[in-house]
């Protein structure tokens, strides 16, 4: 290792000057570097001043440096843990492999100055595979053995001064760089890898369990509790009335209520971000109102639409009632702000003046386009597959499915059925980068 370290530092010295020599600029450097060759470079610390105490000697600052850049550790209060705590049972993680090794080593900078040992990063990545597999061997004994050697451990520290600090008497004004031995550092980053990889784990909050089950008449009520935890591994899962999914809220009984819910809260912030910018006679133009109205709240009140929107259908009269009152109300509540108006003046009248369309008319729009969008999907045909031989009225029926329906209805029986579908893209568009306009748009005029 000594060896291949001496010969890579010296085809490397080599290099450095055949492309230094290439520029005037690069021989000067060269020819001071020979002039100032074997004379230490001047490293002055200026008096360091700290509880009123000036400290001049080397060794002083040394001292100085070491109790204010890695002061004692904190001595750790376990009197909780009694004698009967019962620690969770360690991680076993498998033999570290080959190509772990290799490509931890490929990722490490190349040019880090080199630890103790005197061996650079570039010096493991230039390995014959005869060392790397003494190094997968070194690896597996320490984790075998559960230890770490000594030299590993050990490290030399450089203070280096904090960029554009004010007085630099103050040993807090230097940061410490610990350079540690190269191979236990690659033992580090491959454990670190390795527990990623195979011991990645979610936040406890992260999981969420919530029992879905369709709220109807024709529809039997399931049997059983439908409050009982479940248990994965060590981690318990409380159930939820709802959950989470793209910024959705899906609700136990899938009728579009927990989201309808959320899109007012979220709503009111909105409205209340509005009435902060703007008065009857004062603040934001009304131009600019009524666009961020079309272009930032509405939009969050119609995301995802078609998900949560329940058109009409025995059972879900009610849902649908529901959101489209609050998808009525929020809309008023913005506009009346934003047009500076009375409380008391009729929606209609604030509507028209606006030139805003009437928000239920907007959600069946978005909602019947997000649908014609996923019909000219490829995926289609999986959709029909799965959906089945389901009516369109009946309990298990899909937000998607009925607006089919309604679409169908509208334009005719089986307009969904026969829309053409838009593949993605086999090959990606050509692309390229010219260097001047003219050679960029002249292939657009003459293809």
């Amino acid at each position: 290792m000594k060896r291949r370290t001496n010969q890579l530092a010296r085809d490397l010295h080599r290099q450095r000057i055949e492309e230094a020599t290439e520029s005037i600029d690069g021989f000067l450097r060269i020819t001071r570097w020979v002039r100032n060759r074997g004379i230490p470079r001047t490293a002055f610390t200026p008096t360091l001043h700290y509880n009123d105490t000036n400290y001049t000697a080397p060794n002083e600052k040394a001292a100085l440096f070491r109790e204010v850049l890695h002061p004692e550790p904190l001595e750790i209060d376990l009197s909780d843990i009694g004698p009967q705590y019962r620690y969770p049972k360690p991680y076993e993680m498998p033999p570290i492999t080959l190509d772990e090794v290799r490509t931890t080593v490929n990722n490490m900078k190349p040019n880090k100055a080199p630890r103790p040992d005197g061996i650079p990063n570039l010096a493991l990545q230039r390995l014959p595979p005869t060392v790397e597999s003494y190094l997968v061997n070194l690896f597996n004994a320490c984790l075998c053995q559960q230890y770490c050697p000594d030299h590993f451990r050990r490290s030399t520290t450089v203070i280096l001064r904090k960029p554009d600090k004010p007085d630099y008497s103050d040993p807090k004004a230097y940061r410490p760089i610990a350079l540690l031995s190269t191979i236990g550092k690659a033992l580090e980053l491959v454990v670190e890898r390795g527990e990623r990889t195979h011991a990645f784990k979610f936040a406890t909050a992260k999981y969420h369990l919530t029992h879905f089950w369709r709220k109807h008449q024709l529809v039997p009520k399931p049997k059983g509790r439908l409050d009982v935890p479940l248990t994965i591994k060590v981690v318990e899962i409380n159930p939820w009335d709802s959950i989470e999914y793209l910024h959705v809220q899906l609700d136990a009984h899938l009728t579009g209520g927990a989201h309808v819910r959320q899109m007012r809260k979220k709503a009111a912030k909105l409205v209340a971000g509005l009435s902060s910018i703007a008065g009857s006679t004062w603040g934001t133009p009304l131009v600019y109102l009524r666009k961020m109205y079309t272009a930032v709240l509405q939009p969050q009140i119609m995301y995802a639409c078609s998900t949560w929107y329940v058109c009409g259908g025995r059972g879900f009269v009610g849902a649908q009632r529901v959101a489209e009152q609050a998808v009525q109300s929020i809309p008023y509540q913005a506009l009346y702000r934003i047009s500076g108006a009375f409380k008391r003046t009729l929606r209609q009248a604030s509507k028209l003046c606006l030139h805003v369309p009437p928000a239920e008319i907007t959600l069946a729009r978005v909602a019947e386009e997000a649908c014609l969008q996923i019909m000219t999907s490829p995926l289609r045909p999986t959709l029909h597959s799965v959906r089945g031989q389901a009516h369109r009225n009946g309990p298990y029926t899909s937000p998607l499915h009925r607006l089919e329906t309604a679409i169908n209805c509208k334009l005719g029986r089986g307009t969904c059925q026969h829309i053409e579908t838009i593949h993605p893209f086999i090959d990606s568009p050509e692309m390229r980068i010219d260097d001047t306009r003219k050679e960029a748009i002249r292939p657009s005029r003459h293809p």
